[in-house]
């Protein structure tokens, strides 16, 4: 009903009627998405409809129902009044006197989007850009702006295409259209109040670039935009034109022309993804900070024996606390009958008490191989100052869950045990009960359809998505389909397995000589870009942890597939610690919800 709602709110705001594109009476000088070459192009549409309506036996309503009689007898109302020819229809600018209420800002901004929805767009674009100034606050500012630079950037697209449709694009050309989007951005920059509420826009730009090959427009927008922007696309833009100017495919001569001047400002801005951070790091040949804090555990690390250590006169302490026995009495109950869900749902009542009290606990999920809960007091402990044993808590968070499974299948299958272990953290935190809202079932995530396929070809002619082994055996197979079929390739491998084969497939076909590392953000979809970065973040943590593997040769794995070193064993960590028994924390102190992950953890966000 867009026509209703431009006549609706025109009449409200006292405004005439635009009917078409063509009667905006060139109200196109405060940022709209006309250019020049979108005036030639109209003048040769119109010629060409002025021929056809000479000889076409049906009056063309449709477009222009005033077209249907004479211009000239049109200029006369019934009544003999004088009447304004479309043409000559302009909507007078929009300023404070016309619009004095956020009542009729709003209507104003209805409007815009009506003109909109029924195809004038450079009507909507002038309307939103004068709507800017005039807001009532930032959000209705930067609504209105986005709105406008979104009509724009599509309408220059559209012009570009149609040129070259006519054989008209050149290099000449080309670069016009750069510069207008350029242009665009910058004075939308000018204007907005959030860059984050700009972020699709700039990224579908960054990545269509990159898509086209224009390696150098990709540096000069990382030039002039990125200090404009929000840490989430400052990190793209400068890890990429880095290495763009690293494997030689930016030449363009501008200041910061070294890829190490790019990658060492990653370093310095902590606002920046840490993805991109762990990146720069790896290209300048230095840990990244994510890992700056992980322990080195080692293969034979024993997390229960080193709780039992740490609390080993912890349960005989229980009875000075009738509520936490009761609570641990209800948990190991519920875990002894199957209830694992009852359980987990218990940890929350053990908030105020002392952080041994939680990891004697987290000992006793694991006994019943319920990592996930596990996992979560993990995150509680990391986040309490006060504790001075982290290295147990990042076990917790980064479990070597089921090790005899995890090894049984990867090996066979020549998958790195680390990045499996990142896989099926980043689907389910390891809970084995997990379904997702598509029906994904289990540790590995996997749909039913999916999983009957696979376990076929593995002969598995029964089998339980919710039985840790079968789901792993299954989901760590079809993980091994997709680095059989991408050339064991370990990014392709992991976009795959999220997006499904076919899509990797056809990616690999449109972009498959750039290097995987700059491959991921040309992903048209955003779900395996942040899957990719999450296993990647997961797999170093792993690594470093217990296989002794630096973030270089990981980072080289994944994204360049050079084969990983031999596991290094490492002496595992002293764990002659004892604690004190359970208190409740004082009443001044304010208990931590174990639903939250501590920002100073890596990775520790569900997936």
């Amino acid at each position: 009903a867009w026509k209703d709602g431009i006549a609706y709110f025109s009449q409200a705001l006292n405004l005439p009627v635009i009917d078409s594109e063509e009667s905006n009476g060139g109200r196109n000088n405060q940022g709209n998405a006309d250019t020049e070459a979108d005036a030639e192009i109209d003048a040769e549409v119109d010629a060409e409809a002025d021929a056809n309506a000479q000889t076409e036996a049906e009056p063309r309503a449709e477009i222009a129902p005033q077209e249907d009689a004479p211009r000239e007898a049109a200029s006369k109302e019934v009544d003999g009044s004088e009447h304004i020819p479309d043409s000559k229809l302009t909507i007078p600018p929009l300023d404070r006197e016309r619009i004095p209420s956020e009542n009729s800002w709003v209507m104003a901004f209805h409007l815009a989007r009506s003109y909109q929805g029924l195809g004038q767009n450079q009507t909507a674009a002038s309307l939103f850009i004068e709507l800017v100034p005039i807001s009532f606050s930032t959000e209705d500012s930067d609504s209105a702006l986005w709105y406008w630079l979104d009509i724009t950037m599509k309408s220059i697209v559209t012009t570009s295409m149609i040129l070259d449709d006519l054989g008209e694009e050149d290099a000449n050309a080309l670069h016009a259209e750069r510069a207008l989007e350029i242009s665009a951005l910058s004075q939308a920059a000018a204007l907005w109040k959030s860059p984050s509420y700009f972020e699709d826009i700039a990224s579908e730009y960054m990545r269509r670039l990159l898509r086209e090959g224009a390696w150098n427009d990709v540096v000069r927008l990382c030039t002039l935009m990125s200090q404009k922007l929000t840490g989430i696309m400052r990190g793209p833009l400068l890890y990429i034109s880095g290495r763009l100017y690293e494997t030689t495919r930016a030449n363009v001569d501008l200041a910061m022309n070294s890829p190490n001047l790019y990658y060492e400002t990653l370093l310095r801005d902590s606002g920046i993804e840490e993805h991109y951070r762990t990146l720069a790091a790896w290209r300048l040949g230095i840990e990244p900070p994510l890992l700056a804090n992980l322990p080195v555990l080692g293969a034979d690390f024993d997390l229960e024996s080193s709780i039992v250590s740490l609390c080993q006169d912890l349960m005989d302490s229980l009875t000075e606390d009738s509520n936490l026995k009761d609570v641990l009495d209800f948990i190991d109950q519920s875990l002894d009958y199957g209830l694992e869900t009852l359980a987990s749902e218990q940890i929350t009542a053990l908030s105020p008490y002392n952080t041994e009290s939680l990891l004697w606990l987290a000992m006793n999920f694991i006994q019943h191989e319920q990592y996930y809960p596990a996992l979560r007091i993990g995150r509680e402990a990391l986040g309490r100052k006060s504790f001075d044993r982290p290295e147990l808590a990042y076990a917790l968070v980064y479990p070597r869950a089921w090790p005899e499974h995890f090894s049984q299948i990867t090996e066979p299958q020549g998958i790195a045990e680390p990045l499996a272990y990142a896989i099926v953290r980043s689907e389910s935190l390891f809970n084995q009960r997990a379904v997702s809202r598509s029906g994904a079932v289990g540790l590995s995530q996997l749909l039913p359809s999916t999983a009957a396929e696979t376990a076929k070809g593995l002969k598995m002619n029964q089998y339980a998505l919710f039985d840790p082994k079968d789901n792993l055996t299954i989901g760590l197979t079809y993980y091994g389909y997709m680095l059989e079929r991408f050339n064991r390739k370990p990014a392709r491998a992991i976009a795959a397995y999220n997006a499904g084969p076919t899509r990797m497939a056809q990616w690999v076909r449109d972009w498959g000589n750039i290097e995987d590392d700059i491959l991921i953000e040309l992903y048209p979809i955003a779900e395996p870009r942040q899957y990719t970065k999450n296993i990647t973040s997961a797999a170093l943590c792993y690594g470093k942890m217990y296989y002794g593997i630096s973030a270089k040769d990981m980072l080289d794995f994944i994204y360049n597939a050079k084969p990983l070193p031999q596991p290094i064993q490492e002496p595992p960590v002293s764990t002659e610690t004892t604690c004190t028994v359970p208190n409740v924390v004082p009443a001044s102190q304010e208990p931590v919800s174990l639903e939250l992950a501590p920002s100073s953890t890596p990775d520790t966000s569900d997936h």
